[in-house]
């Protein structure tokens, strides 16, 4: 088998929400801070229908680099 890189969502959404617990914010604040609606911020928790896009803007909230949340794995 090949190892291949793929992004954990799991660790990436709980390090996003542990964040914004830190800083006191609805999905609804943290939504109008990053300039999205809640729904593409929540969805992150699943992965479905993500936006990589705002997924690295997240990362870039974080202050953390997205090499942080890449993981091999085996297929």
């Amino acid at each position: 088998m090949n190892a291949s890189p793929v992004f954990d969502f799991s660790a990436f959404f709980a390090a996003f929400d542990a964040g914004r617990r830190d800083r006191a914010l609805t999905w609804s604040e943290l939504a109008h801070e990053l300039g999205c609606t809640p729904s593409p911020l929540t969805n992150l928790r699943t992965a479905r229908m993500a936006d990589m896009g705002l997924a690295m803007q997240v990362t870039q909230w974080l202050a953390k680099p997205a090499a942080e949340f890449i993981h091999a794995a085996d297929w």
